[in-house]
């Protein structure tokens, strides 16, 4: 299921002015999204949100969504606020759409902004928001700025003990929680093109970690982040360093989606040691399939602790094996199995794109990949090998 184009959802329904220091709500379908009032003139910090997939009385699975920024020069970021007259900023709801809109940013004559939220169900228990903010540079110079969308994702709800059981994975893209041991929903916050990238346990006023990095009184950039986290309290954070052109725009966009449908990953199998040891098979992502098709979505399979400057060959298909060939364990199904050369580089790691269609009927689909390494200290006295991995592929 595709949203409609903002601007014309905008033009095409009833729209009501809402207050910006109220609640505000909206829905599609089974999905439900509740922005919460700006944040004072004075104040830094951020608006709570909440997002739940099967009605109103459903399980709240977010604790926030918003926004901070910092120009060229600033000595610190600054949220989105309730400026001050004659700044202040608007607000309208088009269900499913809300739309805030900031004339002069803090009153300093550098840029207005315009933060469009809408809510889009996919199923009948699943769906996402789509909160894209697009600035406008209102000086006749080039502006150079930091953007930072912060979220509080709550897989499972906010209540003891899911939201600090909450597993993460991902990389600069893609933040996809879960609770651990649980069939609960997961949750993924998204963005297609920032540049970095933060998970953090929740910490207000804890130095280095996320909200307060973004509400204390310095500057701070985002300081990465790849691989798994938790179970704790998820909270993450994507950032853009952008040049926006004299009275030119540039938009940014970021989605938090709710399924069921939810990705399956897990080992299986033994790895075959090489020279540095066992070598190990991983996902830069969970595979998930995007409906919206906003960008080309997939995930990286990561081989690491292979011996360096060697060839690898990735092994991916939708059957497991269980086989040994001239003392090499396998694992895949060779038979019509989609096959990758690759080289290890100088830290014996290597990494194979694999691409997803936006297509709903990928969901469920069952993946197994394994690595094997051209290495004459493996067991078989020419290769090493990882263990397997299968997957099965969830989508908003």
């Amino acid at each position: 299921m595709r949203p409609a184009p903002l601007c014309s959802l905008a033009l095409l329904a009833s729209v009501a002015v809402a207050q910006t220091n109220a609640y505000v709500t909206v829905t599609d379908a089974n999905m439900e999204y509740r922005q919460g009032p700006l944040p004072a003139a004075t104040s830094n910090t951020w608006p709570s949100a909440d997002l739940r997939s099967i009605g109103p009385t459903s399980t709240d699975n977010l604790w926030s969504l918003w926004w901070y920024f910092r120009v060229a020069g600033d000595p610190q970021e600054y949220s989105f606020r309730e400026d001050a007259a004659p700044n202040t900023p608007t607000r309208t709801v088009t269900n499913p759409l809300i739309l805030t809109t900031w004339p002069d940013v803090h009153g300093r004559g550098l840029f207005s902004a315009t933060l469009t939220e809408v809510v889009v169900s996919t199923g009948a228990d699943r769906g996402y928001v789509a909160a894209s903010m697009t600035l406008a540079n209102l000086t006749n110079s080039p502006l150079v700025i930091d953007l930072f969308s912060i979220s509080d994702l709550e897989a499972g709800g906010s209540s003891s003990p899911y939201f600090n059981n909450n597993v993460a994975w991902g990389n600069e893209r893609s933040q996809y929680a879960e609770v651990a041991n649980s069939t609960l929903p997961g949750v993924e916050f998204y963005c297609p093109d920032a540049d970095q990238v933060q998970v953090d346990v929740y910490g207000p006023s804890t130095p280095g970690r996320l909200p307060y990095i973004l509400s204390n009184g310095t500057v701070d950039d985002l300081t990465g982040w790849n691989g798994v986290f938790g179970p704790a309290d998820h909270n993450g954070a994507f950032q853009w360093h952008r040049t926006i052109p004299a009275l030119g725009t540039a938009a940014f966009t970021v989605f938090v989606a709710m399924t069921g449908n939810r990705p399956m990953q897990a080992p299986y199998g033994t790895a075959g040691a090489g020279t540095p040891g066992l070598p190990t098979i991983d996902t830069s992502e969970r595979p998930i399939v995007d409906p919206t098709g906003t960008v080309a979505r997939g995930f990286d399979m990561e081989l690491r602790n292979a011996l360096a400057g060697t060839a690898a060959l990735l092994v991916t298909n939708f059957a497991q094996s269980s086989t040994t060939y001239q003392g090499i364990s396998i694992w895949v199904d060779p038979n019509a199995a989609a096959t990758r050369l690759v080289l290890t580089d100088a830290a014996g790691a290597a990494d194979v794109t694999i691409a997803l269609p936006p297509l709903a009927s990928l969901y469920g689909v069952p993946l197994n990949h394994q690595f094997f390494v051209i290495d004459s200290g493996g067991p078989s006295g020419f290769a090493a090998w990882t263990s397997g991995l299968s997957q099965q592929i969830g989508t908003w």
